[in-house]
């Protein structure tokens, strides 16, 4: 009685269509686009105990060195994305995938729901807000940005 057809529905329709336009789109690393993607951070569970000792990885934005040039390890950097922007210090790794861009969630200054949206980055089939995949850009950040 609980499972119709006494089947798992592991790929309902909706999610395979979902799946097949994502993969449709050219990868972002073949455009010039940046896209952001999540990032968890070692011994650390969004606002949990993030107030406990110093945490100098807690600003980081990190991102491939030819994804930002112009720029330095540990600049001072604005990410904008088309719904909003954060701060952060830049941290250029070459191990992460060229056209990705990863912040680490629960911080207030390098805030990722300040580059989401409610109303237009919303996924259809489960209403959770975009927090992946969103279109980005990275810049230094002006003078007064520096002075916290």
């Amino acid at each position: 009685r609980v499972l119709p057809a006494r089947r798992w529905r592991l790929a309902p329709a909706e999610l395979v269509e979902q799946l097949a336009v994502a993969l449709a789109e050219p990868p972002a690393a073949a455009s010039a686009e940046l896209r952001l993607v999540p990032q968890r951070q070692l011994r650390k569970m969004n606002s949990q105990l993030r107030d406990i000792g110093e945490r100098t990885d807690a600003e980081l934005v990190h991102a491939h060195p030819a994804d930002a040039p112009g720029l330095a390890d540990g600049d001072e950097i604005v990410l904008r994305s088309p719904f909003g922007a954060t701060t952060g210090v830049l941290h250029l790794d070459d191990t992460i995938a060229r056209g990705a861009v990863a912040l680490p969630h629960g911080w207030a200054r390098t805030n990722v729901c300040a580059l989401t949206d409610t109303d237009e980055g919303v996924d259809p089939h489960t209403g959770m807000v975009w927090q992946a995949g969103i279109p980005v850009t990275i810049h230094a950040a002006p003078a007064s940005a520096h002075e916290r």
